[in-house]
């Protein structure tokens, strides 16, 4: 009796021993295998999360676009301004009090200005100031063909629309930005986000100077999670929007400590 339970008991440890580390190691790689799997599923929806911020941010500035070339195509289209085309007395008087009363709605424009259809101002909201006559070749062809403008040229936003008279474009009207502070309203508040915008590969603004290197590119991309998004109401305008991964695994790391 004694020697088959002391056989038995032995068969038992031998099991024991060559099946405990088998279990050991199939536990081990079933916890990890499940790490693993939260760990991506959890990034995955910071990833999404951080493209519909993308998405909900390019939207922002479209928007805030189209309201400065509507607020600009107001301008164009009141009577004041139409009946300076054909009035000189009227441009001296009522016209230069209008534009310096002008305000658009979105942010403080750096100056309103009528022109005529070479380009040549006509009237404008600080007289020590023309910074669209800077870049005029790149919005007087196309106002003068009938189409509103809006671009970015040396840290300035500009915003031309057409002053119609008889159906057909006889002057302008411009307002400049300064782009920075422009966009610099669009700037997210969330911890550990970071946005900047690109125009032709070149920076314009970017809410955190410090991820940028002193070639324009993104310093330590390892670093962030990043997204990019189109702002097709300017050809070649790009916004990125990065989350810092620190902040990704913080989140990471409390769902898999929940």
């Amino acid at each position: 009796m004694t020697k088959a339970y002391s056989a038995g008991s032995s068969l038992r440890s031998q099991i024991l021993r060559r099946v405990t580390p088998w279990a050991v190691a199939i536990m081990v790689m079933a916890s990890l295998l499940t790490v693993w799997r939260v760990q991506r599923e959890v990034r995955q929806q910071v990833a999404a999360q951080l493209a519909g911020e993308t998405e909900h941010i390019a939207q922002a500035t479209r928007i805030k676009l189209q309201h400065a070339m509507e607020a600009c195509a107001a301008v164009a289209s009141n009577d004041i301004v139409i009946n300076a085309i054909i009035d000189p007395e009227h441009r001296n008087s009522t016209l230069q009090s209008y534009i310096r009363s002008m305000r658009l709605p979105g942010a403080d424009a750096m100056n309103i200005v009528m022109t005529d259809y070479r380009g040549n101002p006509i009237a404008q909201k600080h007289s020590s100031i023309a910074s669209c006559m800077v870049a005029r070749d790149t919005w007087l062809p196309q106002v003068m063909a009938g189409q509103s403008v809006v671009d970015i040229r040396e840290s300035t936003l500009t915003v031309a629309h057409p002053v119609t008279y008889g159906g057909r474009p006889e002057a302008a009207v411009v307002a400049t930005f300064d782009a920075q502070r422009f966009l610099a309203d669009l700037q997210p508040v969330n911890d550990g986000l970071a946005i900047a915008f690109w125009l032709d590969g070149q920076l314009v603004h970017t809410s955190s100077p410090q991820f940028i290197d002193h070639h324009q590119q993104l310093a330590k991309p390892q670093d962030w999670l990043v997204r990019s998004a189109a702002v097709e109401t300017i050809p070649g305008l790009r916004i990125t929007v990065l989350r810092s991964d620190e902040v990704a695994t913080r989140a990471t790391r409390a769902v898999q400590y929940a």
